[in-house]
């Protein structure tokens, strides 16, 4: 049991610094370029593969499963309080919880974090919804509970028959239970959304294109379809006298009696 607490002590002290460490490095990620369109040797294939990002959809799931986990850790917050309240127990101070009020804080600030920095970075055209250290955040976050339900059931004895009762009530560790399972629900559908979120689309190379466009530009019209444009004189009247064309005038046939002279 003792080592047990102390890890548990540990994994909420670490694993809560690092998350805190790498919300803040959101801070410093910076747009990057599209490599997919970069120019390629002539040797290579006339089709290029293009990521094509599902971007607002996801980011909307995104944030709403930041602040479904920030929500969870409020009710953590809750439970505690509400111990304190009810049964005049200081939870954290127990073996079992110690370091406890720390994580619950820590996340918090993770989660609300990671919604804030995002929304600030989109709209200064930087996203961060499909950055890896997102990916790294969620990855450490369901790891870190995983862990500790596992470990908190070992130090409960739940999976011992009878139940193992510990000496302060059971209804406070068993909402602290329900809420980390709640918050691992929440975090399948969020890594499955950082990690499937980049579809594939063939794409013609734009120096092709480019030289079709080009083509059709500077090709002139049709000599055919030109009509004449009317002059016009010195007082800005159409002169179309000059532009017909000319007709040869001929004289007319002469006449029998005149051939006969």
């Amino acid at each position: 049991m003792a080592n047990i607490d102390l890890f548990l002590f540990l994994l909420r002290l670490i694993c809560s610094s690092l998350l805190v460490l790498l919300t803040l490095s959101l801070t410093l990620l910076q747009p990057t370029g599209n490599s997919a369109f970069e120019s390629h040797a002539p040797g290579e294939s006339d089709a290029l593969l293009a990521p094509l990002r599902t971007r607002v959809p996801r980011h909307r799931v995104i944030i709403f499963c930041s602040i479904a986990l920030a929500a969870c850790w409020i009710a953590d917050a809750a439970v505690i309080s509400g111990r304190g309240i009810v049964e005049k127990v200081w939870e954290p101070a127990e073996e079992l919880w110690r370091g406890e009020e720390v994580a619950v804080i820590l996340n918090f600030l993770v989660w609300t974090g990671v919604v804030g920095i995002g929304a600030w970075k989109e709209s200064y055209r930087k996203e961060v919804w499909s950055s890896m250290t997102l990916k790294v955040i969620t990855l450490l976050a369901g790891t870190m509970e995983v862990t500790t339900f596992v470990l908190l059931c070992l130090g409960l004895r739940v999976f011992q028959n009878p139940i193992h009762r510990p000496e302060f009530r059971i209804l406070g560790p068993i909402l602290h239970l329900f809420i980390s399972l709640l918050r691992m629900l929440v975090l399948l559908p969020l890594l499955s959304v950082l990690f499937w979120s980049t579809r594939y689309l063939h794409v013609q190379p734009a120096a092709e294109r480019t030289s079709l466009l080009a083509s059709e530009a500077t090709s002139g019209p049709n000599d055919t379809h030109t009509l004449p444009v009317p002059s016009q004189d010195g007082n800005g009247m159409t002169n179309a006298s000059q532009d017909r064309p000319k007709v040869d005038e001929k004289k007319p046939s002469p006449s029998g009696w005149e051939m006969c002279k």
